[in-house]
């Protein structure tokens, strides 16, 4: 049952990869992130709580349909 999964998964994870690197690509455009930027966060505390939040809607939608 493993082997059928794991073939399954690789099949569309390019596919997901696109549309999670679109919306964070996007999402780094706007200008919350900006302003994160401006009062010093980290880059690494800017893409784990604002880009990659925002740009998860558009991966999970992607994924339903």
């Amino acid at each position: 049952m493993v082997i059928p999964w794991i073939t399954l998964a690789v099949l569309y994870i390019g596919i997901y990869g696109r549309v999670l690197r679109a919306g964070i690509v996007e999402a780094n455009q706007e200008d919350y992130i900006r302003t994160a930027r401006s009062k010093g966060l980290s880059e690494t505390r800017i893409l784990l709580r604002h880009a990659l939040r925002t740009s998860l809607i558009a991966f999970v939608n992607s994924i339903r349909s």
